[in-house]
């Protein structure tokens, strides 16, 4: 935090950089209109930002984007949605945001969406394969039981399975990725769907008839230099 600088005075900031992830996000069709959610930890305070429950994504604004307390209640009053009056809420996955924090210190920001490669992905019990340098980093990609959206099964799940890696599949629900900070968490969230894109086009080469028969992938070695020493 620059010298003078408040907590205060670096919110609007925050808040216009998850504007900006969610509107990169929902320009790549990765997040669906109601679906998905965006937060970024606010340093020494226990609180973090994230996006307000079932707003449309292709219009948000920074005025829906919520400060909650590490138990999830705002702390502000949030603002009146639409003609009724009623007042916007966090995320219904307020809590499993928070869970991922409380067990990663060192994540900045989390990024879940409704990925359609992902979420195919997850219907499967299939690795990953190291079909590409970027898909090296997901070959031991966890995939978490379905449990109803805002449960807190759901929450306690996903943070153990992102105990260690920087992402996670929902079953039958889509993606978390995190990261140290906004930029790191999307740049995994579009480096595992390019890699999900990749498996996909091999397997219907496969289909196709290409000659060669399976698609060659990075050696084992070769994996595993690059994941401790290449990939962070």
């Amino acid at each position: 935090m620059a010298s003078g600088q408040t907590r205060d005075d670096r919110l609007p900031a925050l808040k216009q950089a998850v504007v900006e992830t969610v509107n990169e996000l929902y320009e790549h069709g990765l997040i669906t209109p109601t679906g998905g959610n965006v937060s970024v930890r606010l340093p020494d305070t226990g609180h973090i930002l994230i996006t307000a429950s079932q707003i449309f994504k292709g219009g948000l604004g920074p005025e829906h984007v919520l400060e909650v307390d590490d138990q999830g209640r705002p702390v502000r009053e949030p603002p009146p949605t639409g003609s009724s009056g009623a007042r916007i809420r966090p995320s219904v996955e307020t809590g499993m945001h928070l869970a991922v924090y409380a067990s990663r210190p060192d994540v900045g920001a989390v990024v879940h969406t409704h990925a359609p490669l992902a979420t195919v992905w997850s219907l499967f019990e299939e690795p990953v394969p190291p079909l590409t340098l970027e898909a090296v980093r997901f070959t031991e990609l966890r995939t978490v039981p379905f449990a109803a959206p805002g449960s807190n099964d759901l929450a306690v799940r996903t943070a153990e399975a992102l105990a260690r890696g920087p992402a996670v599949l929902l079953r039958n629900h889509g993606l978390v990725t995190v990261g140290r900070d906004l930029r790191e968490a999307l740049n995994i969230t579009f480096a595992l769907e390019e890699s999900l894109k990749t498996a996909f086009m091999a397997r219907l080469a496969v289909l196709c008839g290409f000659r060669g028969g399976e698609p060659a992938l990075i050696p084992p070695k070769a994996v595993e230099f690059l994941r401790k020493v290449v990939i962070p």
